[in-house]
């Protein structure tokens, strides 16, 4: 059995997941948190291939992987797009960048 849910709950969820995953993150400077949120954002929104997405970014990821939510409006007539991208982190910065499929609707699996 399964439910849509709706974007702003995946947001939500993905949101705190990233405060959470913050606390558990190894101390890093402001600047090198800031630019590794920049390199996330750049690969994973050429990964997806969105139109004009609006992204959100788990602030420093895990342990392992940066983790982004990226969602597209509404554009002539195609309905709001959203895929999760997930790039391993290495000292050389992320590779093996990966997004889901685009979906419009994301479902929860009882």
């Amino acid at each position: 059995m399964s439910r849509k849910i709706p974007l702003i709950a995946t947001v939500t969820a993905l949101g705190a997941a990233g405060v959470t995953l913050g606390v558990v993150a190894t101390a890093s400077s402001p600047d090198s948190w800031d630019k590794f949120r920049a390199q996330l954002v750049q690969a994973c929104v050429a990964k997806a291939k969105l139109p004009k997405p609006q992204i959100v970014v788990a602030p420093e990821g895990t342990a392992s992987y940066g983790v982004a939510l990226l969602s597209s409006e509404e554009i002539a007539g195609q309905k709001p797009q959203s895929v999760v991208c997930v790039a391993r982190k290495t000292p050389e910065g992320l590779v093996d960048v990966e997004v889901t499929p685009p979906s419009g609707d994301w479902i929860a699996v009882k």
